[in-house]
């Protein structure tokens, strides 16, 4: 059986063209020779023109049913997929990945920048970068501090991997039957209704410390119970170690590195392994200053006495079964009980206004009639104010909190 040919269109073949034009010139005025040809190769090019727009239709309907198809899944990875929250949300500065979930178990994650977020709900498998200091409440009351440069992944409710950086955790007493997990690639940390810290030092290695209650602590290689004063060593290749922390000593109205009092009693507050005793050193000599004890919950609260001037106080403690921890670094006491100096140069009165001209201790705050007056470099000043009435205090405090009066009367 031969094959059939595609039949032509009217319009491809040159005898259909030509009956075309005798039935036209039946009914009009007839077509020369070169006329009918013109008209014939027209009548031809515009059918092959047809023809090839014809091929080119199904592409472009596929190739737009292919933008569409391209455009809608681009707007389901930027807004699409679901969220599993988890709970928490977080306030602070930071980048946020936040893990998106569609059908068949497929996960992406959408990278932000680097954002103030208020309140944010985060979800399961979102992960955060703190750019400041960060905190994260959990539904139960739980608190999570990250410090900058903490890496942190959700893992489920209450349940956190931290991959860098340092995170304080307090946990909220109502959340002692749900408890609280957190993960390193070192090992993972379990607790219920206490505070710690953890702090990963690389990928190895990771550090937890028990400020307060018990953690319960386990690696690939031990597992340990932590209690408050405490601190473990996690790590991928050696043995669990658990040994007492350096005391993290508060001390009321101190900086960081230095504290400044007008009083040679100095205010402590510390938690310390149950019972153990906190022994204060001189850190340029090493002497002995004095010694506080903790007590059953491992709680320190006691006041020190101290010599007026400038010393160095390093801590360090001592546990009832004679572990003792490493010394904490100095920090600098000053106990300045000294008024500064304040000397009045000039008060005239004209009308309403009166002019005061002194000059106070450099770094001293001035104010007079308990308005803070501006001084320069070598503290002089020169205010000029309304005065109601006819009496002029002036006084001068320096950073230590010691004050000088001035009482003067002008009429």
């Amino acid at each position: 059986m031969k094959p059939t040919s595609q039949p032509q269109s009217r319009w491809d073949a040159p005898e259909a063209l030509e009956r075309a034009l005798a039935e036209s010139a039946q009914r009009v005025e007839g077509l020369s020779p070169q006329q009918r040809a013109r008209v014939r190769r027209a009548l031809v090019a515009e059918s092959a023109a047809l023809r090839q727009r014809r091929r080119w239709v199904p592409a472009l309907r596929v190739g737009l049913a292919l933008a569409v198809l391209s455009l809608a899944v681009s707007l389901y990875l930027l807004f699409g997929g679901t969220r599993a929250p988890s709970g928490a949300v977080i306030d602070g500065t930071a980048a946020l990945r936040e893990q998106r979930q569609g059908p068949l178990g497929v996960r992406w994650w959408l990278d932000q920048e680097v954002r103030p977020l208020r309140g944010f709900p985060l979800a399961v498998g979102d992960e955060f970068t703190a750019a400041g200091s960060v905190t994260v409440t959990l539904a139960d009351g739980s608190t999570l501090f990250a410090a900058p440069g903490a890496h942190v992944r959700v893992l489920g409710r209450n349940a956190f991997f931290l991959d860098a950086g340092e995170l304080t955790n307090v946990i909220a007493p109502q959340a002692r039957e749900a408890g609280f997990h957190l993960e390193t690639r070192a090992g993972l940390m379990q607790v219920r209704g206490t505070v710690f810290r953890a702090h990963v030092l690389d990928k190895n290695t990771a550090r937890e410390f028990t400020d307060e209650g018990i953690v319960s602590v386990r690696t690939a290689l031990g597992s340990a119970e932590v209690i408050t004063g405490e601190q473990a060593v996690l790590s991928t290749s050696q043995p669990l170690t658990v040994e007492l922390q350096v005391p993290r000593v508060r001390i009321a109205s101190a900086s960081p590195d230095r504290v400044l009092v007008n009083t040679r009693t100095l205010q402590l507050q510390a938690f310390l392994y149950p019972r153990a005793t906190l022994i204060a050193y001189d850190g340029q000599h090493g002497n002995v200053i004095g010694t506080l004890r903790a007590d059953a919950g491992g709680v320190l609260s006691g006041t020190l006495t101290l010599p007026e001037g400038v010393q160095l106080l390093a801590f360090e403690q001592l546990a009832p079964d004679g572990r003792r921890s490493a010394r904490s670094l100095p920090i600098e006491v000053v106990v300045d009980m000294t008024n500064p100096a304040l000397r009045i140069e000039r008060v005239s009165r004209s009308g309403a206004q009166v002019r005061v001209i002194g000059q106070a201790e450099v770094g001293a705050v001035v104010r007079i009639n308990g308005q803070i007056v501006p001084t320069d470099a070598r503290g002089a000043f020169d205010f000029t104010f309304v005065l109601q009435g006819d009496t002029v205090t002036i006084t001068a405090t320096d950073p230590a909190g010691n004050i000088t009066f001035a009482v003067q009367r002008v009429r």
